[in-house]
């Protein structure tokens, strides 16, 4: 219980990174494991299924797909960068009829500071740009590479996320229906 209860507070601390970083943290740091590998396995075999299911069965956040639309209409290019397994995001956003609104879903096992590159890269002499995230790992990617940072606070775990970025001079949301696209975003 004490080793489940401190890498609870390492995810709550390190939102947004690799599960594969995650549960091998786990497994080869905390448990000390002499079967690490074989167990970090089969644990992500498990958790991608539980994910699977939730993110079929979730509720979208508040306003986005109205975002999405907006974005789709103004022709903005969309990406998603996260630290959740790629193949299985476009699975579910496939199966959910919202793939359609994204240029490419990056996700794990690259890293959020790898994916938000290749968004760079993609967008050429064209990288304005915002990220939208909840934690910490997006504030620095979104850092990074210069772009505008739009904390979503809503369903963060990052304590005191929204003080960081008010005091970084970011906009922070609650959910996206604070949000509105203006007719000039180009």
């Amino acid at each position: 219980p004490d080793i489940v209860a401190k890498f609870v507070e390492y995810h709550k601390k390190n939102g947004g990174i690799s599960r594969y970083v995650k549960f091998r943290y786990y497994f080869e740091e905390m448990k000390e494991s002499t079967y690490s590998k074989k167990e970090t396995v089969v644990a992500l075999n498990r958790f991608s299924s539980i994910v699977r299911e939730g993110l079929l069965e979730c509720k979208y956040v508040s306003g986005v797909l109205e975002f999405l639309k907006n974005a789709k209409d103004k022709k903005q290019p969309l990406f998603v960068v996260s630290g959740s397994d790629e193949n299985e995001l476009k699975e579910v956003f496939l199966q959910r009829g919202i793939l359609h609104f994204f240029k490419h879903v990056y996700g794990s096992p690259a890293n959020k500071n790898e994916n938000t590159g290749a968004v760079n890269k993609f967008m050429g002499s064209n990288k304005k740009g915002a990220f939208f995230g909840d934690s910490k790992s997006d504030f620095f990617a979104a850092t990074k590479y210069g772009l505008d940072f739009v904390f979503v606070k809503g369903l963060s775990e990052w304590t005191n996320g929204d003080q960081r970025n008010i005091n970084e001079g970011n906009l922070v949301i609650n959910d996206f229906t604070d949000i509105r696209l203006s007719n000039n975003v180009s």
